[in-house]
């Protein structure tokens, strides 16, 4: 439904895949999901398919690699009392876990910045790829 609206948004992000979508011919058109059984039942099995393979996987993990399910750029870098919660949602849990999980968010660089006000989450989760050749690229370097 949200593409519904891509003409009319005004945030740089939608304004740049815009630009990008122009050379193309298309037209959006909402279908509810209800009424969109192909695709809600493709996602679904596709769903499905990965939390079974996740929940393989799970069971032979390391305290390391299990944090790490629960602890990174795209689910988040989150404090002690919710990175325990997320791993016990996921059935997933192990003697000394508390101190475990304390001296990973310690050694994580992204948390450490964050934390002392070095950087923040959301300069965390840019990337410094370019698109062409020769493209400008900038960094402020100055301490606030």
């Amino acid at each position: 439904m949200n593409l519904v609206y891509i003409y009319e948004a005004t945030a740089p992000k939608i304004v740049r895949w815009r630009l990008r979508l122009q050379v193309f011919q298309f037209q959006i058109i909402h279908i509810p999901g209800r009424l969109n059984v192909i695709a809600d039942a493709l996602s679904r099995l596709f769903v499905l398919n990965l939390e079974e393979k996740r929940n393989d996987i799970v069971a032979k993990k390391t305290p390391r690699e299990a944090f790490d399910l629960v602890h990174n750029f795209v689910v988040g870098h989150f404090g002690i009392v919710k990175t325990k919660a997320l791993l016990r949602e996921k059935n997933l849990a192990w003697s000394n876990m508390s101190v475990d999980i304390e001296k990973f968010i310690k050694e994580c660089s992204t948390c450490q910045k964050v934390r002392l006000g070095q950087g923040s989450m959301s300069a965390a989760l840019t990337t410094t790829c370019r698109q062409e050749p020769f493209e400008c690229v900038a960094y402020d370097t100055s301490r606030r």
